[in-house]
């Protein structure tokens, strides 16, 4: 998916404003915000095809972090920090959203966009400290950022977990949520509302069913309390010497299919990677995809592989049971290209994902494979029986999502080994014997040879 977030001036940031102060206000043409290293930035972006705008936290050359969710009208948009300590975003069409809003007139306040990816608002105090009204962190979307929490506060009862997008152009929350599990100590996805996924619990700081790969250089930070019972991690350094100037900034990330992924950025500072200029316009754009498996990116858990019948593959829970016309290893494959649309249904139901359909056709005898009903918007489109067969794979075509059986591939695997290590050793057998014949042979000419010498010498006397 691509964000397209507009500045109204200069890309290059290297005395970047990172805070709001009171009167200030940020809207769709006015330079961002953004933090002091320049890892983060804060701004309205507009989503392809859409008229609204989103505000959101976006890292150097990696996707959104925050979104705030419900979208505003991209001519009236505008963030504003008044002088009684209210936070708040407006538009000319709808209510306003009230970040936060004092019990009473606060006149002593600042917004501040921190290297962390944390957007805080803090009173300020004549002795120089500053009291925490409200921060970004306690309220993400789809991404989880070092430091950030997982968990409950107990003095508050607010929850701290992440939504997966609802589709890849509508923001969270969407089908899939991570939270985290005190009382087992794990890491768990659900859908609907059912876990469908559960790391195992934490040992030695290591989880049972998350990748070596995806933990190797996380610490995990887990706090149990009268104030709250959460979880939190931190990331060390990029450890490669030929990569002084970069850091790894790990964040994982829910997309709309159930996958979590950890995506590692790299920071340059002083500069905010362009992905792409339109050089023709007045202002520039930026276009950040996500939810794509880059290089140095790992699936930290594939909840999107869990059917609810499969309870021991890879921490995939159980909750129900297999269809009778399926069999253990369906999966839905995503493919490329093109097919035939005869012996199709289609389902335009705005309250259906990509999870959706995916459980609705799994449910359904004759379905063999789906597809968005629109790119990035709800509803689905199911193919039936033989249409399938219909498919040619082109790059350029549609994303397609088709029933294969993962076992009979292995198992298809298995027996093209076996066939040719049977014949290796066949093979190697015959070799074998014709090495063993010939050297007989040439031991029983010896031995003629030297039967025939012996009777010539013996004639001669």
């Amino acid at each position: 998916m691509y964000l397209w977030l507009w500045w109204s001036t200069r890309i290059h940031v290297e005395a970047a404003n990172d805070t709001l102060n009171p009167g200030g206000t940020l809207n769709y043409t006015t330079t961002g915000i953004c933090s002091k290293k320049v890892t983060y930035c804060l701004g309205f972006i507009q989503l392809t095809g859409g008229e609204n705008v989103y505000l959101v936290i976006i890292s150097n050359k990696s996707p959104e972090v925050w979104m705030k969710n419900r979208p505003v009208d991209k001519d009236s948009a505008v963030l504003s920090l008044n002088r009684s300590g209210v936070l708040k975003i407006e538009s000319q069409h709808g209510k306003p959203i009230i970040l936060y809003s004092p019990p009473k007139a606060i006149y002593n306040t600042k917004a501040t966009l921190l290297d962390t990816g944390n957007f805080v608002l803090q009173q300020l105090h004549p002795n120089g400290t500053n009291t925490l009204l409200w921060q970004s962190f306690d309220y993400p979307t789809d991404t989880l950022l070092p430091t950030q929490k997982l968990g409950v506060n107990h003095k508050t009862g607010h929850r701290w977990l992440v939504f997966s997008w609802f589709t890849n152009a509508l923001g969270p929350p969407g089908a899939f949520s991570l939270e985290w599990e005190h009382v087992e100590q794990e890491l768990i996805v659900r859908r609907r509302g059912k876990v469908c996924w559960r790391s195992g619990k934490l040992r030695n700081n290591r989880f049972e069913y998350i990748s070596e790969d995806a933990q190797r250089r996380l610490k995990y930070t887990l706090v149990s309390n009268g104030d709250e019972n959460s979880f939190s991690f931190t990331t060390a350094k990029n450890e490669d010497p030929d990569a002084s100037n970069m850091e790894r900034l790990s964040c994982t990330m829910v997309c709309t299919s159930g996958e979590l992924r950890d995506v590692l950025t790299k920071r340059e500072e002083g500069s905010f990677q362009i992905l792409r200029q339109a050089s023709q316009l007045d202002t520039p754009t930026f276009a950040l995809e996500f939810c794509s498996i880059f290089d140095g990116e790992v699936y930290v858990a594939r909840a999107d592989l869990c059917y609810g019948y499969n309870n021991t593959d890879g921490g995939c829970q159980r909750w129900q049971d297999i269809p009778k016309c399926r069999n253990p290893g369906d999966v839905f494959q995503k493919h490329t290209g093109f097919i035939r649309f005869n012996n199709v249904s289609a389902e335009e139901n705005i309250s259906y994902g990509h999870s959706d359909c995916e459980a609705s056709c799994w449910s359904n005898c004759t379905c063999i494979g789906f597809m968005d009903f629109n790119p990035n918007e709800p509803g689905c489109i199911f193919f039936h029986l033989i249409s399938a067969e219909n498919f040619t794979y082109n790059r350029t075509g549609y994303e397609l999502y088709l029933l294969v059986n993962t076992l009979s591939l292995h198992k298809g695997t298995k027996k093209w080994t076996w066939i040719v290590a049977v014949a290796a050793a066949a093979l190697l057998a015959i070799c074998l014997l014709t090495i063993c014949l010939a050297l007989k042979k040439r031991k029983y000419v010896e031995e003629e040879s030297k039967e025939g010498d012996e009777d010539g010498i013996l004639g001669n006397l």
